[in-house]
């Protein structure tokens, strides 16, 4: 029904006017067609609107309006709907000024996309240390893949190669089954976390040979990378590329300064790197290093 200021036109029920649930109606099927593929919304809109949409436009069409329905949960903050009329909403220049994006795509990836997520700068901070763990793990396969050519694999260390390349592709098929499995984000995720774990041990582990080592976390990076494009996770560089042979060189006789035992001076060149905003991450037998987020 049409308010006293508003257009109308006359019915058998009285003066009306299209209301949104027709508009919606209209322009789908005007751009889209008749019937098409997926139709999109909050879980806000089920009823009355969705359920009106397909009403008005099966009874108009005699055909399925659309063919599968994708309702988002909603995002909330401290419980409660995120919206502009309450004033409690943060836009997304406030939040990608402290975040990188890709902590923020950890952030919502953590919820599967129909149920609600809560808005917090905690969890954003923890999603924030979940980059940098990948970011330091794809630090560590850098600095010692180029020595990977002609080296050769050990007989007596094939056992526990095989176990890690097992657990590596079954990490990455079970990654695929989650996302077939109505788009589980949050599963999907917890396997990149557990090919990040594995790629940690295999970097620690003294009971595979530098080969075999080098062979499986290059596997496990490029797996990484290769699930992350999904999400469009992990595309982007570390560090200008201009710099990074004069930052590896610094960590290359940084390395040779701790095995000489000078650690007073690689202790100096280690925070004078974090003051340009490079950490290095030092473990047993080497040394990476990758850009300090803000």
């Amino acid at each position: 029904k049409s308010k006293d200021n508003e257009p109308y036109w006359e019915s058998p029920w009285g003066r009306g006017r299209p209301g949104w649930h027709i508009e919606c109606s209209a322009m789908s099927t005007y751009y889209l067609g008749e019937t098409f593929d997926i139709h999109a919304g909050g879980r806000d809109l089920i009823f009355p609107h969705h359920e009106n949409e397909i009403a008005q436009s099966e009874a108009a069409t005699g055909k399925q309006f659309a063919n599968y329905w994708l309702h988002n949960g909603m995002l909330t903050i401290n419980g409660e709907k995120m919206a502009k009329s309450l004033n409690n909403f943060v836009t997304v220049e406030e939040v990608l000024k402290k975040i990188h994006p890709d902590a923020v795509k950890i952030f919502f990836l953590s919820a599967k996309y129909n149920a609600p997520i809560d808005f917090s700068w905690t969890r954003l901070n923890e999603a924030k240390a979940s980059k940098e763990r990948f970011d330091s793990f794809f630090a560590k396969v850098a600095s010692i893949k180029s020595h990977k050519n002609g080296l050769q694999f050990r007989k007596n260390t094939e056992k526990i190669f095989n176990r890690y390349y097992l657990k590596l592709a079954d990490s990455e098929s079970r990654f695929l089954q989650a996302m077939d499995d109505d788009f589980n984000t949050a599963l999907a995720l917890s396997f990149l976390y557990e090919i990040l774990s594995e790629g940690n041990k295999i970097h620690e582990d003294s009971g595979l040979d530098f080969a075999g080592r080098i062979f499986l976390l290059v596997k496990a990076s490029k797996a990484l990378h290769r699930l992350g494009s999904v999400f469009s996770l992990f595309s982007s560089q570390n560090v200008d590329t201009q710099n990074n042979g004069l930052i590896n060189g610094v960590v290359k006789i940084r390395e040779q300064i701790r095995a000489s035992k000078n650690f007073e001076l690689a202790d100096k060149i280690r925070t004078i790197l974090q003051d340009a905003g490079i950490i290095i991450e030092d473990s047993k037998s080497s040394s990476s290093w990758r850009k300090l987020e803000n």
